[in-house]
């Protein structure tokens, strides 16, 4: 069923001078065929309908395996139709073209078209090289002063070009300048104080306020203070800091009869010098005289006279003072070891070539004691058989087994 058909509408009548107007308008120029004519030589035959002339190729094949899609072909295009000029398009008058300067060169035709064709073209032209461009010289940057007052705008601006700074901003830099300026100087002020101090120190150190006024030395009895001092190097007007305490302790105990040594420092101007000295137990003969030796076997002094109560060594080599006996340590063991009831009867003790020992009784007996082996039973036994015997009466006593002592009679020796 189709709607009602619309009426139809004419175009509007022209009046006879706009009919006149339009085909000068329309008109070509003289020369130049009418808009819409053919060309001469060309068929007037109007060309078959693009439709009906070109007729759409069949689809291809699809391929082994495949089934065929229905596809529905495209619809067809609607023609284009020009729409009719309205009444005021028709009554503008349309511009001429403008005429052909002189000199011009007209249309090329198909003769001159197919002679175009033919000829050949020119060889191009080679190409010139390049001049070298000369690289420009690069901008100088501008400094970061002018680059941020290029950005300040004109109304932060004096009448000079100037950049304004508020004037708190200004106040404010001026004190960050000024707090700035105060750490520096106390910085340098407690460096230069700091160095001060160490100097003044260093001074006061060296000066004689803090130097030996008072040298204290307590002597002894066969060390003078004169030794003692000269033997530490410790003298008056020497810096307190300079005295070394431990180096003086070495060199006064290099002295024979020095046993222990202490040096002290007492500030601000003392030093105390104390030593213990050593105490002879034995005599060795040497010269004319004797040498005194120490409990440890250390040789004293050389003298004249000795002190009594002291054991005589014999078969010993005497050495310098101050140096040790070589042999004696065996010998003053022996003579430690002695008891109280025998050691004044002990007239010498004797060291042989093997190391064994003998005691020489003041009666003219001897007491053969051997190494140091149970040394404290066989001193029980030398008391035990000296106790027991009358002076002169035995040769010798022999207690190298301290659990079987043996007797021989002074008759057996005769």
């Amino acid at each position: 069923m189709t709607g009602p058909t619309p009426p139809t509408t004419r175009p509007p009548r022209l009046k006879p001078d706009e009919v006149a107007a339009a085909k000068r308008r329309d008109a070509p120029p003289k020369g130049r065929p009418a808009k819409g004519a053919p060309p001469k030589g060309a068929s007037t035959t109007p060309p078959a309908p693009a439709a009906a002339a070109a007729k759409p190729a069949p689809p291809p094949p699809p391929p082994a395996g495949k089934a065929p899609s229905a596809r529905k072909p495209p619809p067809p295009k609607a023609a284009t139709a020009k729409a009719a000029p309205t009444k005021a398009e028709a009554a503008t008058p349309r511009k001429p073209p403008p005429p052909k300067a002189e000199g011009a060169k007209p249309a090329t035709t198909k003769a001159e078209a197919g002679k175009a064709a033919t000829t050949k073209p020119p060889p191009p032209k080679a190409a010139k090289p390049a001049a070298p461009r000369t690289p420009l010289p690069p901008k100088a940057a501008k400094p970061a002063s002018a680059a941020v007052a290029a950005k300040v705008p004109a109304s932060r601006r004096s009448a000079d070009g100037r950049v304004v700074v508020d004037s708190r901003l200004r106040a404010r830099r001026v004190e960050v300048r000024i707090d700035e300026g105060r750490r520096r100087l106390r910085r340098i002020a407690w460096a230069a104080g700091v160095a001060a101090t160490l100097v003044l120190l260093a001074g006061l150190t060296q000066s004689p306020l803090l130097s030996v006024r008072h040298l204290r030395v307590a002597p002894t009895a066969h060390t003078s203070a004169a030794e003692l001092q000269a033997a530490a190097g410790i003298h008056t007007g020497r810096p307190m800091l300079d005295v070394d305490a431990a180096a003086a302790v070495a060199r006064l105990r290099r002295l024979p009869w020095v046993r222990t040594a202490a040096v002290r420092r007492e500030w601000p101007a003392t030093v105390r010098i104390t030593v213990t000295e050593r105490h002879p137990v034995a005599q060795i003969s040497h010269g004319k005289g004797w040498l005194l030796v120490d409990v440890h076997g250390r040789a004293l002094a050389q003298v004249t006279n000795p002190p009594a109560g002291l054991v005589r060594l014999v078969g010993v080599a005497p050495a310098t003072p101050g140096r040790q006996v070589a042999h004696s340590t065996a010998a003053i063991r022996l003579t430690r070891a002695l008891p109280a009831s025998v050691k004044p009867d002990v007239a010498w003790i004797a060291v042989d070539r093997s190391g064994a020992l003998a005691l020489r009784i003041r009666s003219g007996g001897k007491v053969v004691v051997g190494s140091l082996a149970e040394l404290d039973a066989k001193m029980v036994a030398v008391a035990t058989m000296l106790g027991h015997l009358q002076p002169h009466s035995f040769c010798t006593v022999d207690v190298q087994v301290p659990n079987a002592p043996t007797l021989t009679r002074a008759s057996a020796c005769a």
